[in-house]
């Protein structure tokens, strides 16, 4: 019953879903092929969850779940960049992998919600333009 209280939205493209789950099967194949600090894997581990999460729960979720993943996804790229420090990151293939799949996962948010992806603007400001 409280579902069906929730507003509808338009279904996610068929397209986005398959750029979205290559986009995961490609960051947790880079993962999987570096040489990273425990705290580094776990954190973009935990993006390739909220990513997966997020595109399986569509349907309960919708694209608001896609921008609270994203929000969290940021957040976990922030700490690892903090804690590592930019000569850590930059031109990592981890590091660019990562930035590239979470632009993926706002943009497609973004055409979903009518928002201008969040990680554009951020990207200069707090990232440094990665990836």
């Amino acid at each position: 019953m409280a579902g069906s209280m929730i507003p509808q939205e338009g279904e996610i493209e068929d397209d986005d879903k398959t750029k979205i789950a290559e986009s995961i099967d490609q960051l947790r194949t880079t993962i999987e092929d570096s040489e990273l600090p425990t705290s580094v894997r776990t954190a973009l581990l935990e993006i390739v969850r909220l990513s997966r999460n997020s595109l399986d729960q569509y349907n309960i979720y919708g694209a608001r779940g896609f921008k609270a993943a994203f929000k969290r996804m940021l957040s976990e790229l922030m700490e690892v960049y903090l804690e590592q420090g930019p000569n850590a990151v930059n031109n990592k293939a981890w590091w660019k992998q990562s930035i590239r799949h979470v632009k993926q996962f706002d943009a497609v948010a973004g055409r979903l919600l009518k928002y201008k992806p969040l990680l554009e603007s951020a990207g200069t400001l707090f990232l440094g333009g990665g990836g």
